[in-house]
């Protein structure tokens, strides 16, 4: 090739050899392959292809037949050099016709440039798509509304797996509809102008059906050849709803019926709502950078708010009742929940004070301590005040000092004027008893109704009992006109007297009940001394106590268990379990006469227990026979509480019979409850947490702070079934239903009434609002056995009635 057309191959720049395909041998090499391998134009006639390329023998065949049949005329290769040095080729090859013979030509230029930079861009490409994949936000890019790309977060926001199942798929399937004219406007932009698009909110579909909101930001983009979208979208949804939040609770803060007062960490008044305006007169801007202490009625002193700061910056939170000046100058009582508010790094930033108008509460506490404490029909105390003056005034005696007495008067007959005469004139003679009783004895004594026909007196200032007792009893002997009959209400007393530390209230109490009960058995209208003839009953209660230790110990006590019902739908909720003594001298006998004794004795934390164990077992059977009896109620003993690690036990007895915690309430009385202040909150707060129910248990025979008992985790009050039995012809009893079920009510209370005995009752209870009772009306106690059947019954009428 060294003349005419061959100067083409001898003078060109580009390195050009001319192979045999069959064998691959070398036939020709131009200067510039002399210069380009290093070898020279002989010795590389000498040589096979594949003494240059690095590929193997079967490769180079395979790549030569290619570039003959023409199916392939560009390749990059490796070519070894003379000096032994590797060059990235670039080899274009193709048949032509030399001196008849069928030769592959090749033009070889040094890629190695070309390949560095193919290599570059390989490598910030894959950076690049590293970039993209791991970015937070979902980028997909779409052409004509397709998808071409996305990455894995598309998948993600979107709910997929993989992220390849989009592409080819419809954007707009995955767009809100009511974005939809949005998104296609805002291509429709992009493509005319050939500029990006600014931020915009829009919601996007789930797989699941659900909302996400997204920011999306969009750019014009080639992929692959054709116009497209580049689009990166960021979930806002969490931001949205913190938005939202942030506008509820704005809501929350001016229209909550609490006053609520924001300081800063100086204590100056940086926000107040519309609430703290109603209730204390001051509108905002009143108040704005002024401390709270403006408000400060002057009726709790320094040292009191010293010891409010000092609780609120050991703890950050303090909780009491102040009294507070309006800015029309009057006092009202607050209950205030003050809150100290730090930053992320644990400095004081703010003061939340939230208020709440405790003057209705106030008032309705002095109504209804009135009705705890006083006997609505005379105006007298009652038997609550009467034990409470009685404990003060034994706390007194010392050595034969200060000696107390106590008469107890029973009225003879009264049930036979009741009877005759109908339950007013008995009320008449109840009054007419009490003015009596007010006249013959000076202010130094107290005089108290402490039954339906019973008075008491406490005798003090050293008075002799005797005299004083048959004042009483002449008096009372007197007739008296009503509705013009004339009547005769006699009267026994009985006297009882402690002149040694040590005596309680009730037996006392009960020694003088002793002695009248023994004067009506004398005839009446006598006076009675308490005497050791009269003390047998004391012995017979320590004879029991041993007994009851020894039954207890035995399992001789038996649960039976009575029906609660909802007065509405007539429908059993619940049982409450009473314990019975099957005694094997005196027979079956009733709580009354051995939970006394137990309480007593120390013996009521296991008696407690055995019950509570029983009843459990029992709701266990019950449950797995497929019987819904609502939830078993067991009363608790304060005693008990105060003893043993309640908690501790229930939380036992719970696991052992694997009893669901929303099958168990657990009832207190409210004289234990509110006796204990914080500690019974604090248990009860710790039984609300093993998820069982509670339950405040003879309602309305004791007195509770209305302020204390709306903080208290209490989810029924039981009416007791004293105001329920007289609900029909007690006025005060009525007065006290109503007053307990309204209570109830507003603070989220349930009320069940026990002791309802008669329709009329029922009938009378549901128009005030209560909504569960129990009682002989629906069915009494009943051993476990007959459970099942009391309920079909009970259930039945429901459905019949």
């Amino acid at each position: 090739m060294s003349n005419g057309p061959g100067s083409v191959f001898e003078n060109n720049y580009s390195v050009m050899l001319l192979l045999d395909p069959s064998d691959g041998r070398i036939v020709d090499a131009n200067p510039a392959a002399e210069r380009f391998y290093g070898w020279s134009r002989e010795t590389l006639r000498s040589m096979r292809i594949s003494e240059i390329n690095l590929l193997d023998d079967a490769e180079i065949r395979r790549r030569m037949d290619e570039a003959r049949q023409a199916r392939r005329n560009s390749f990059l290769f490796r070519h070894r050099t003379a000096d032994g040095s590797v060059r990235d080729v670039q080899v274009n090859s193709g048949l032509i016709d030399h001196d008849g013979r069928k030769l592959l030509y090749s033009i070889i230029q040094d890629a190695g440039e070309y390949l560095a930079t193919l290599r570059a861009l390989e490598k910030s490409e894959h950076k690049f798509q590293q970039v993209i994949e791991t970015a937070p936000d979902a980028i997909f890019i779409h052409c004509d509304l397709t998808f071409g790309y996305a990455n894995h977060q598309t998948a993600r926001l979107l709910g997929l797996d993989n992220e390849k199942s989009l592409i080819g798929q419809p954007v707009l399937d995955y767009v809100h509809p009511e974005f939809r004219d949005l998104a296609r406007s805002r291509i429709s932009q992009m493509t005319d102008t050939g500029d990006g698009a600014p931020p915009v909110e829009v919601d996007m579909l789930h797989a699941d059906g659900s909302i996400i909101h997204v920011e999306v930001s969009s750019v014009p983009i080639e992929h692959e050849g054709r116009e497209g979208i580049l689009v990166i979208a960021r979930d806002i949804t969490l931001r949205r709803k913190g938005i939202q939040r942030l506008r509820l609770s704005a809501t929350v803060f001016e229209n909550t019926g609490e006053g609520i007062i924001i300081t800063d960490h100086e204590s100056r008044i940086v926000g107040v709502n519309r609430a703290f305006s109603r209730i204390t007169g001051y509108a905002e801007q009143d108040v704005l950078g002024q401390n709270p202490n403006l408000l400060q009625s002057g009726r709790q002193g320094r040292s009191f708010y010293r010891r409010m700061w000092k609780t609120l910056q050991e703890r950050g939170r303090w909780q009491g009742e102040l009294w507070n000046r309006r800015k029309d100058g009057s006092i009202y009582p607050q209950l205030t929940r003050i809150n100290a508010v730090s930053d992320e790094q644990g400095a004081l930033t703010h003061y939340v004070a939230v208020i709440t108008d405790l003057s209705e509460l106030h008032s309705s506490q002095r109504k209804i301590e009135r009705l705890y404490y006083h006997d609505l029909l005379t105006g007298l105390p009652n038997r609550v005040m009467f034990l409470d003056r009685l404990k003060a005034a034994l706390g007194r005696v010392s050595g034969g000092r200060n000696p107390v007495h106590v008469l107890h008067i029973d009225l003879d007959g009264f049930k036979h004027i009741n009877e005759s005469l109908g339950l007013q004139a008995g009320d008449q003679v109840l009054q007419e008893t009490a003015r009596r009783l007010q006249g013959v004895l000076s202010s130094h004594h107290l005089v108290a109704r402490i039954g339906a026909d019973e008075f008491a007196v406490l005798i003090g200032g050293g008075a002799p009992p005797e005299a004083m007792a048959e004042s009483v009893r002449s008096a009372l002997a007197e007739p008296i006109s009503i509705n013009n009959r004339v009547l005769f209400a006699t009267a026994s007393v009985g006297i009882a007297a402690c002149t040694q530390a040590g005596s309680d209230p009730e037996t006392l109490l009960q020694q003088s009940d002793a002695a009248s009960h023994q004067a009506q058995s004398d005839g009446g209208n006598l006076v009675r001394h308490y005497n050791e003839e009269l003390g047998q009953y004391a012995r017979d209660r320590v004879l029991l106590a041993a007994q009851l230790r020894q039954a207890i110990e035995d399992r001789e006590l038996i649960v039976h268990y009575q029906p609660q019902v909802d007065l509405e739908t007539g429908q059993v909720v619940g049982l409450e379990a009473l314990v019975r003594w099957l005694h094997p001298d005196l027979g079956l006998l009733s709580p009354e006469r051995f939970i006394p004794i137990a309480e007593d004795t120390g013996l009521i934390t296991d008696l407690g227990e055995l019950v509570l164990d029983t009843a459990c077992g029992q709701a266990r059977a019950w449950l797995d026979a497929g019987i819904d009896f609502g939830r078993i109620s067991v009363n608790v003993s304060g005693i008990q509480v105060q003893r043993s690690d309640l908690q501790g036990t229930v939380e036992r007895i719970l696991f052992e019979h694997d009893l669901p915690a929303r099958h168990l309430e657990l009832e207190l009385t409210e004289s234990f409850i509110m006796g204990t202040g914080e500690s019974a909150a604090e248990l009860l707060g710790g039984l609300k947490q093993l998820g069982l129910c509670i339950a405040m248990d003879d309602f309305g025979t004791g007195y509770s702070s209305l302020a204390y008992l709306k903080e208290l985790p209490v989810d029924t009050l039981k009416i007791d079934q004293s105001f329920t039995r007289s609900l029909e012809n007690n006025q005060r009893d009525a007065a006290i239903c109503q007053a307990i079920v309204a209570l109830s009510q507003a603070l989220g209370f349930r009320t069940l009434a026990e002791g309802v005995e008669t329709r009329a009752q029922r009938e009378r209870l549901q128009s005030i609002g209560c909504r569960f009772g129990q009682g002989f009306l629906f069915d009494r106690a009943v051993p476990p056995e007959r459970v099942p059947a009391v309920i079909e019954s009970i259930n039945a009428r429901r459905t019949t009635a």
